[in-house]
């Protein structure tokens, strides 16, 4: 696939409703949100965390309308950022997550020198334990559940069979490249669409970890076995 990204957001949470008209307005009508606080030791602000899967032609018409509108490019305004997208649990989950948005279909996109891979599995709230079984008898090592709501497309539930408008669980797990596609498959057969627990998947590539050298060390001394 090409041209595609999941794009995140962290924004003062009272301007939520606001950033969610802008993504809306510029094609995109699938978005996950999540609150959080930010670090400040004073005054820290509530903030909002948005997820969606976007386009590169469309991030360009939201990137431009953030700045314009939410003055997104000045100091304490908030960030936005993007992140390719390597490959989905399938077409049709992809379409779900994308909304109206037209998607370039085609190989899988893969960095160069990637080691890691960002797996986000997008389920059911209540199912995370489910997925994350499935996840470690595929060779995951653990994750880190996130509670969001989905918005927008209201549509979908009757055309797909799903709704992303209700509350949901992100799952993301953090794996090495070769068991990217173990993980997603093992994930998909016992908790996709066709599965009480629903669950759409993406996977990110990582460019960069701080944090996994345990893990590393770990993953070494199975090698030297």
């Amino acid at each position: 696939m090409n041209e595609v990204y999941f794009m995140i957001s962290i924004t003062n949470r009272e301007e939520l409703k606001d950033t969610l008209a802008i993504f809306e307005k510029n094609g995109v009508g699938v978005t996950f949100v999540s609150l959080g606080r930010g670090t400040a030791i004073i005054n820290s602000t509530p903030k909002a965390v948005c997820g969606a899967v976007v386009t590169g032609e469309n991030w360009k018409k939201v990137k431009r309308a953030l700045e314009q509108e939410m003055k997104i490019d000045l100091p304490h305004r908030g960030i936005v950022f993007i992140v390719p997208v390597s490959a989905a649990g399938s077409l049709r989950q992809l379409t779900l997550l994308s909304g109206t948005q037209e998607i370039k279909t085609g190989e899988e996109s893969v960095l160069k020198n990637t080691k890691y891979e960002l797996i986000i599995a997008i389920a059911n709230a209540g199912y995370s334990d489910v997925v994350m079984e499935a996840a470690r008898a595929a060779g995951a090592k653990g994750g880190t559940v996130v509670h969001a709501k989905g918005t927008g497309q209201t549509g979908t539930e009757d055309f797909l069979g799903v709704t992303l408008a209700s509350e949901k669980e992100m799952i993301y797990i953090v794996a090495t490249t070769e068991l990217k596609k173990p993980i997603m498959q093992a994930i998909k057969e016992t908790c996709g669409l066709g599965k009480p627990a629903k669950a759409v998947l993406l996977s990110l590539p990582v460019t960069e970890t701080a944090g996994l050298r345990f893990f590393e060390m770990q993953e070494s001394s199975e090698e030297e076995k």
